[in-house]
């Protein structure tokens, strides 16, 4: 009744997970963590070399579980084997996406409650998150202060029948291939909020990840959804990054692109 599982994806944490872990392990069930490098990242080795394995393990011990696929896999399908393994063992509690450079504050009474709730099925619970580029990204340009930590995200999912990460590692679908979040129930955690930390990130590594992401959605797009969404590509974020560095007029740019993607699919 009530159990919560914070899941982690992480791959050469050491320096942000053991903080995050301790503000986590005494309020949730279980912990599962999955360790691999994501297809396209720079890096030499498939798992995590700086010694970020030995220090779950021993943070976590009896309480979790660490996955280490045996090949790289992208952020999506990551993501996608911590929900399988959570669905198949705790179908009924709570699912508490963390990141490795995420800390949780002021969450104690909040999860209490969670614990009571006797019935987690088919509802979202959303979180703050302390993170000034949230606020750039979402358009609040620092007009409240961080102290009120306005941005809200969802977090926590309960009961949802075949919930996945599909073209994407922020897109959730369930098992009828719907959206997540405005299908189901949601509510909001007033107190509890999420410091995110984000200064031991490379910018070229996230650039390479982002890359085959792109991928996958592309190929997600193309043989699952192919009614749906006529854009093969996420132009909204590509699009401003190719004109500025390619010095290309963007009105040419975008005939280009729909020429050969939309107008060739739809008439297909």
């Amino acid at each position: 009744m009530g159990r919560i599982v914070a899941s982690y994806v992480t791959c050469n944490s050491i320096d942000t997970i053991e903080s995050s872990l301790n503000s986590v392990i005494d309020l949730v069930d279980f912990i599962v963590t999955v360790d691999g490098a994501y297809v396209g990242l720079p890096v030499p080795d498939d798992h995590s070399f700086d010694g970020t394995v030995d220090l779950v393990n021993s943070v976590v011990g009896k309480k979790g579980v660490l996955i280490q696929p045996e090949e790289r896999l992208t952020e999506p399908q990551s993501r996608n084997l911590c929900l399988q393994f959570v669905q198949g063992r705790f179908p009924e509690g709570w699912m508490f996406w963390i990141d490795s450079d995420e800390v949780l504050h002021d969450a104690r009474d909040e999860f209490k409650w969670l614990h009571k709730q006797e019935n987690s099925r088919y509802q979202i619970i959303h979180l703050r998150r302390d993170d000034a580029s949230a606020y750039r990204w979402y358009g609040y340009h620092l007009h409240t202060s961080l102290a009120d930590r306005t941005p809200f995200h969802p977090r926590l999912y309960g009961g949802i029948p075949g919930l996945h990460f599909a073209e994407n590692h922020w897109t959730l679908r369930d098992r009828s291939g719907d959206r997540v979040e405005p299908k189901y129930a949601s509510y909001t955690l007033r107190n509890a909020w999420l410091e995110h930390r984000r200064g031991t990130r490379s910018r070229k590594n996230l650039d390479a990840i982002n890359y085959y992401n792109t991928y996958e959605r592309w190929k997600y797009e193309r043989t699952i959804r192919p009614l749906k969404s006529y854009i093969p590509y996420p132009l909204e974020r590509t699009t401003k990054d190719i004109c500025y560095r390619g010095h290309i007029p963007a009105e040419h740019f975008l005939h280009f692109v729909f020429e050969h993607t939309w107008g060739g699919r739809t008439r297909d």
